[in-house]
């Protein structure tokens, strides 16, 4: 399995995290310093009567010494994220646990299970879909390749870290101040919300499978939260009514949810945790029962010489290769899925390099 928490993805992680965890601590000590100036403005203009108050006067040296303290924090950050980046992260593996990469605690998981059934009720829903939405379990889980959640019965399964590309979880559910967009469409415009996929997103999709409405892949659908893939900086909502007729627990099988491959090109640096995956990266990625979304537009097939790309047509220079590196796409003993937006949105093109598929060892592709 080729997952995409690499050592780089740990380290790009533990950048985040200290970076944040340093700007809070300034802001913090910022608005301490601005509180403490108002409370000595405030006590300049009262009365004489009142100037007798259990808070003590701001000390000049403590301040002095505050920023002092903020110099010293400043240099050690730097220090210490210069030493992951020369070293990486060998000896750091504690501060760095799954758990943490997942980001997904309890608390996060059930504040945010229920935001997600209060979106579906203002959508409208009938006694019954309440009540089936109050039974779902989750499991939080690696369900490896581009999985990002699967629906079963009354359980939803999360992958612990997006496939990858890790979830944006928000601290304030209830509100898409994070998001601009129009009808139930929104689109990211802070860092953390562009950083991940939107977990809150996920959850109203998968709820969705509960109620009994399958996925959608059609190119006109793509705004839609039933849409079947995903992409970071996306957040989408239930559209009014759009639960209506459905029957609670009505699908059978395991309905997934999967990145969304929006690169046309065939790059051969591509990846999923650098959030430019592309169609071939995706297929190297993916394990059994996969499903591959994707979007309105033509995909390209080059061909890479160990040098150059989109070489010379015919020629045997990555086009007889068997490993999925160059030209065709190789799929090896895999089953999955590959969904496109239609067969007039969605378009391989081989550019008369090679052919399209090479489909081999009992792989099975739909």
């Amino acid at each position: 399995m080729n997952r995409t928490t690499t050592s780089r993805r740990k380290r790009w992680f533990f950048a985040r995290a200290m970076a944040r965890a340093y700007r809070e601590m300034l802001e913090q000590r910022r608005r301490k310093r601005v509180q403490a100036e108002k409370r000595q403005l405030f006590a300049e203009a009262l009365e004489p009567r009142v100037l007798f108050s259990g808070t003590p006067a701001p000390d000049p040296d403590a301040a002095n010494e505050e920023q002092a303290q903020d110099a010293a924090s400043i240099a050690q950050t730097a220090e210490m994220l210069d030493g992951v980046a020369e070293s990486g992260l060998e000896g750091m593996e504690g501060l760095l646990s799954d758990s943490y990469l997942s980001e997904i605690s309890d608390h996060d998981l059930e504040r945010l299970a229920r935001e997600a059934v209060s979106r579906w009720e203002e959508s409208g829903l009938t006694v019954e879909q309440q009540e089936a939405l109050e039974k779902i379990n989750f499991v939080v889980t690696d369900l490896g390749g581009l999985s990002l959640a699967a629906a079963e019965g009354d359980t939803i399964y999360l992958d612990d870290d997006a496939a990858g590309l890790g979830w944006f979880i928000d601290d304030t559910e209830w509100l898409d101040e994070e998001f601009v967009g129009y009808d139930g469409y929104l689109e990211a415009i802070t860092d953390q919300a562009l950083e991940g996929i939107d977990l809150l997103t996920v959850i109203m999709h998968e709820q969705g499978h509960i109620l009994g409405l399958d996925d959608v892949y059609d190119a006109s659908e793509i705004d839609g939260l039933l849409y079947g893939g995903f992409e970071e900086g996306v957040r989408k909502l239930p559209a009014p009514g759009e639960a209506e007729g459905a029957l609670p627990f009505s699908l059978k099988g395991r309905s997934p949810a999967s990145v969304t491959v929006t690169n046309f090109l065939d790059n051969g640096d591509s990846d999923v945790a650098g959030g430019t995956v592309s169609l071939r990266e995706a297929i190297n990625q993916a394990v059994d029962n996969d499903v591959i979304t994707l979007v309105a537009g033509t995909y390209l097939i080059q061909i890479d010489d160990g040098a150059n790309i989109g070489t010379t047509p015919g020629s045997d220079n990555g086009t007889n290769e068997n490993a999925n590196a160059s030209g065709d796409f190789d799929i090896n003993g895999k089953t999955i899925t590959i969904q496109g937006a239609g067969k007039t949105s969605t378009f391989i093109d081989a550019q008369q390099l090679d052919r399209v598929f090479h489909i081999y060892g009992g792989a099975n592709v739909t």
